[in-house]
């Protein structure tokens, strides 16, 4: 079983996950409860094959920065590690002339690793979540598995309330993420 968070719709930042190379996507805005990176890697430039494994260096080493980032910023942030989701590798990629000389007709598949996806999760201060919440802002909470704080709370939670309150109480500020996403962006590799 998957969190919903790993279904969450992704814009690229920087990057692919193609051999030797280092992706960065963030989450799409209007498709979760707040801003976030998830971050995967190619295959090691020397590989083979048609399902490569990743290069966990090269993504360890990306995760490493951008947290480290954080951390030199003093911006709380959750991580969250989930195994690899063959579903994202299933993507097509042009075939680089080829049909314009009638010899493909159909996009080949992209070669894409198997990579963990790094969930990285900028936020507020948990001190800032108003105590009437009713609800938590831990790293399971975040990648969709809520959880109220009691019973009256899990009553009163509706989607459209909690939206709200991961919006504006726990997401980082607009212009602090987009100077993140140009931060992350050449830390790709």
């Amino acid at each position: 079983a998957r969190l919903p968070i790993e279904m969450v719709e992704r814009s690229t930042v920087a990057g692919s996950t193609t051999p030797g190379r280092t992706c960065a996507e963030m989450l799409a805005e209007t498709r979760w409860y707040l801003r976030g990176f998830v971050l995967t890697a190619g295959s090691p430039r020397d590989s083979a094959g048609p399902q490569p494994q990743c290069d966990l260096c090269a993504l360890a080493s990306l995760a490493f920065r951008l947290v480290s980032e954080l951390q030199r910023r003093n911006i709380p942030h959750n991580v969250i590690l989930s195994p690899p989701n063959d579903k994202r590798c299933r993507r097509s990629a042009p075939n680089s002339g080829l049909a314009s000389f009638g010899l493909a007709s159909q996009p080949q598949p992209e070669v894409c690793a198997l990579s963990p996806e790094v969930f990285v999760l900028p936020r507020q201060p948990e001190a800032g979540l108003p105590e009437d919440a009713g609800v938590c802002a831990g790293a399971v909470d975040l990648a969709g598995l809520v959880t109220a704080r009691s019973e009256d709370a899990y009553r009163t939670l509706s989607e459209e309330g909690l939206r709200h309150i991961f919006q504006s109480d726990v997401s980082l500020p607009a212009p602090t993420f987009e100077d993140l996403i140009c931060k992350a962006a050449w830390m790709v590799t």
